[in-house]
């Protein structure tokens, strides 16, 4: 028979904790990252000149990569994580008619998570 460690009973409270402490810093995270969203930018990374890759940048960090497909319409691809919610998936699912009004939804996506 092995030997097994004896359970960690210090384990729900400090998760309950660490929890506690992200959940009180996230309005600020969001604050930062709301005011960092005003300042949008978009360079043209396609491998042809038919301009169908943007990536999009807030205040100088980049954040995603928008896309068009055959049809024109534009798909977005954050570099940043996020969470795998309902809401979440939709926007990632959702394709867009120009390349502002996806780098705009990534932009949003981006302040909420």
């Amino acid at each position: 028979m092995a030997y097994r460690l004896p359970p960690n009973t210090w384990a729900p409270i400090l998760k309950k904790k660490s929890d506690e402490f992200l959940r009180k810093l996230r309005p600020t995270k969001v604050a930062t990252r709301e005011k960092k969203a005003k300042k949008i930018s978009w360079k043209d990374v396609s491998r042809f000149k038919d301009q169908s890759k943007y990536e999009v940048s807030v205040s100088g960090k980049p954040i995603g990569i928008v896309e068009a497909n055959l049809r024109l319409k534009w798909t977005i691809y954050p570099k940043f994580r996020h969470d795998d919610s309902f809401h979440t998936m939709v926007q990632l699912q959702t394709k867009y008619l120009d390349f502002r009004e996806a780098g705009k939804a990534m932009v949003e996506l981006w302040v909420v998570s």
